[in-house]
């Protein structure tokens, strides 16, 4: 335990879980009679998607070390899912305005608490098999942030379909990294590419990115500060009152300000020539964002799903 508490002792989780799921909401309203935000939905077995994202998260890092970034309106179903294993600590947002706000309010904290840090970003709506294979994916992340400090590494998946709903990425020179898992460099990323931009990336061995990151904390921030610094700005301000009376306040009327901001779209998109991938390998890998993938994951891994697939297209 000692061993692995010095080799993770940097290492933080950050569990997106603000979202609300939109274009799953019908499903699971038929389904479950009510509205409930996918990540809290067990689709297979009997953990939520949250659930088992902090199953993994725990495997790569201490289980107190990490931070999950929930939208107020979750707070009764955040805490249906803890139990008395749970450990970390759980974010509220006043409000959901995006992903690279959610990302950087953890940061906020993380970075206060250890300017030393290594952060991993991980969905809480993906489906992820095996585990074991995909701590060691993530120790790998890590120890080539630990060379190549100045990137932000990226998870990306190797493609079965033109899809326009992910980020894409093209993989440029190698890096670094052992033969086992090659890091290169990134010549282009692009957010929901059109059709024609698809092809091109297609051809050009493009890759799906997964939305897995890899980075130091104080890395992303510089970063943030040059590309979104009317978000920093406001979270800057909440820095500084961590720990005090006003950090609640503070923490209201900075939401009442902030910019909506994706982390894809208006900071990965921004930052090319200081981002890394590194490709999933062995590991089933799918954004549970449509019923239809999820049908589709649960049919290659002969599992049962808990709903009825007919409710699907009724």
């Amino acid at each position: 335990m000692h061993g692995r508490h010095n080799k993770n002792r940097n290492h933080w989780g950050i569990i997106l879980a603000g979202g609300e799921g939109q274009r799953m909401r019908p499903f699971i309203q038929k389904w479950l009679g009510y509205a409930k935000p996918k990540q809290y939905c067990a689709f297979v077995g009997k953990r939520s998607m949250l659930q088992y994202t902090w199953d993994r998260a725990d495997q790569a890092s201490l289980p107190e070390q990490k931070v999950t970034v929930i939208d107020k309106t979750h707070r009764q179903e955040i805490f249906r899912q803890l139990d008395a294993q749970t450990k970390g600590r759980i974010l509220i947002q006043p409000r959901n305005c995006d992903t690279a706000v959610g990302i950087f309010l953890a940061l906020t904290y993380i970075n206060y608490w250890d300017p030393h840090a290594i952060v991993t970003i991980y969905p809480s709506d993906h489906f992820i098999a095996p585990h074991r294979k995909f701590k060691r994916m993530i120790q790998g992340a890590v120890s080539v942030v630990r060379r190549v400090k100045e990137r932000i590494v990226l998870l990306g998946a190797v493609p079965n379909a033109p899809e326009g709903e992910y980020g894409w990425i093209r993989p440029g020179k190698s890096l670094t990294g052992n033969s086992g898992m090659p890091v290169r460099a990134v010549e282009e990323f692009i957010e929901k590419p059109d059709e024609k931009a698809i092809q091109a990336l297609a051809q050009k061995g493009g890759i799906w990115n997964t939305m897995i990151v890899t980075a130091y904390g104080n890395r992303l921030w510089s970063l943030g500060e040059q590309w979104c610094p009317d978000m920093l700005k406001l979270f800057l301000r909440l820095q500084q009152t961590i720990g005090s009376a006003q950090e609640a306040l503070t923490l209201e009327e900075i939401y009442q300000d902030m910019p909506r901001k994706n982390f894809s779209k208006n900071f990965l998109e921004c930052i090319v020539m200081h981002l890394a991938t590194m490709e999933l390998q062995g590991i089933l890998w799918s954004d549970w964002g449509k019923p239809e993938r999820i049908v589709e994951t649960l049919e290659v891994l002969g599992k049962e799903p808990t709903f009825l697939v007919p409710q699907l297209s009724t």
